[in-house]
């Protein structure tokens, strides 16, 4: 079902509590299918026509916080329903009290987990809230209903079996998986009469009209083809792009002439969206974007030691989510192919760097030689689409130099506070000095590193200034950071060269820089 079907279908069963029918809903969807804005929406509208609108969203830290997510329904209320001393003393949050109540003693877990049992906390406060449905429509909006407490839970169902003729409607949020996160609530909720919305992607048609209310595209749907391929229809990842292409339009009309633009906020929004559900999710799609065009479910679950049924499923809800495509990590097609091809120039023989090359100790033979990666090898798709880190990044010269930018600027770039200037300065925390096992080859001396990034020090690797930062890259490429000169650099090169680091084109670069200064 799309989100105006939806939110349509929730304003009717809101009508229908509000004359005196008891309603609940139970919508599903997919990671970032869309279903926290669209309660977000209806509670907005519903509030607007009169109802009581009582909100609650579930957390994985407040799982076991018996009565957690009752707390939060009875505070969403604010200043217009403020908390009844009685829920207060019932939920024991008020100053001065310990949870605990006379007559049922402390309001734990234990005594509300059971689902054939009532207690007297649960019916009390089933009770407050069916009276308040005398005055005026209430409406119970429970955000990630899977991360519930127990205790909440016992107590959605006691009200579920006593709403019928209340004017009381419940919608419940909960992610959609091929086996329920709570198995025991959902099979005795669905004893019971409920509604059940599932959230689908957005299809071409969608986005199509999206970008005609939304965007200046003059003619939408071709465009809506590309953005469909990208975001599988994933509501967050489109609306994430859009931010980019509205940025990168603003500086640029023709940006996104041949496709759709990736930025910042599209990565944002991709790991957000890996984030907010399972750790596994994150495990599997790191897995896909190592195997790049070779994944499968079958060698995600090999390299990650799990079983292949649970794989399988993780990698169906990547696929609906629009993170996977086939199993494979999705990669805008536009962007594949502006990446320039690489040519590798070998050291001579005989020469000072082929020295370097021949005399490398094991463990760096280890770390740069096996296998040997040179020029043929990065300008495999398979190597574009994997995520190896710190080897196969891929950027703009200006993208570097703006990455470096926000240490130049102690946190700040572009106008915006990116870092805090603690953080910024902390790259620059040096480790102490040493030989560099692995690039110790490439540099003269004992060189110190920061925290992920080289410091220039007494050999001016990245500029006369010794607290300069930055770093090779694969062939010759760098950036450096000088929050001092407030000055930053991005290089990247399609000539390879072979230098384990300090290529003389980067030193050429550098000291040109400083020269302008």
């Amino acid at each position: 079902m799309g989100y105006d079907a939806a939110l349509s279908q929730l304003r009717g069963l809101l009508a229908e509590s509000g004359s005196g029918n008891g309603r609940l809903a139970l919508v599903e969807g997919g990671l970032a299918s869309g279903k926290t804005h669209l309660l977000h929406e209806f509670s907005r509208q519903a509030t607007k026509s009169g109802a009581l609108v009582l909100t609650a969203t579930g957390s994985r830290a407040e799982r076991e916080l018996p009565m957690g997510i009752v707390d939060q329904l009875f505070r969403s209320a604010g200043p217009a329903a403020p908390l009844p001393e009685h829920a207060a003393r019932l939920i024991g949050i008020t100053d001065g009290t310990d949870g605990t109540d006379e007559q049922t003693g402390p309001c734990g877990a234990d005594q509300l987990t059971p689902y054939g049992t009532l207690d007297t906390t649960v019916r009390e406060l089933c009770g407050l809230l069916l009276d308040g449905c005398a005055d005026q429509p209430l409406v119970l909006a429970v955000d990630d209903v899977q991360f519930a407490d127990a205790p909440s839970l016992r107590l959605l169902l006691s009200l579920q079996r006593r709403m019928v003729s209340a004017r009381l409607l419940i919608v419940l949020n909960e992610w959609h998986r091929g086996k329920p996160t709570l198995p025991e609530f959902r099979a005795e909720l669905t004893r019971h009469p409920y509604t059940q919305i599932r959230l689908a992607p957005l299809s071409v048609e969608d986005i199509t009209t999206l970008l005609a209310k939304e965007t200046s595209v003059p003619e939408p749907a071709p465009v809506a083809q590309g953005y469909h391929r990208l975001t599988g229809g994933n509501p967050m990842l489109l609306h994430a792009a859009l931010d980019d292409r509205a940025g990168a339009v603003s500086a640029d009309e023709d940006a996104d002439r041949d496709g759709p633009v990736v930025g910042v906020a599209y990565a944002q929004a991709v790991l957000a969206g890996l984030y907010r559900w399972d750790a596994e999710l994150l495990s599997v799609a790191r897995a896909a974007a190592v195997l790049g065009d070779r994944s499968t479910p079958a060698l995600i679950a090999q390299l990650l030691g799990s079983r292949p049924e649970d794989t399988e499923e993780l990698v169906r809800i990547l696929v609906d989510a629009g993170m996977l495509l086939g199993g494979r990590i999705r990669l805008p097609e536009r962007d594949a192919g502006r990446a320039a091809r690489l040519t590798h120039r070998r050291a001579e023989p005989g020469t000072g760097r082929a020295a370097d090359f021949g005399q490398l100790p094991p463990v760096a033979v280890a770390a740069l030689a096996n296998p040997a990666v040179g020029a043929a090898e990065a300008d495999t798709p398979a190597w574009r689409a994997a995520e190896i880190p710190a080897a196969n990044g891929h950027g703009t010269a200006r993208a570097v130099a703006a990455l470096y930018g926000v240490v130049a600027g102690r946190g700040r770039f572009d106008g915006r506070r990116v870092l805090s200037p603690e953080a910024a300065e902390r790259v620059r925390e040096g480790q102490g000095s040493c030989r560099d096992l692995v690039l110790g080859a490439g540099f003269e001396g004992e060189t110190e590193a920061g925290l992920g990034l080289w410091l220039s020090g007494p050999q001016g690797s990245y500029g006369p200034n010794p607290r300069a930062c930055g770093h090779d890259g694969f062939g010759g490429s760098c950036g450096l950071a000088d929050p001092e000169a407030g000055v930053s650099l991005g290089y990247v090169m399609n000539r390879m060269g072979p230098h384990i680091a300090d290529d003389p084109r980067k030193t050429a670069l550098v000291g040109a820089l400083y020269d302008a200064l």
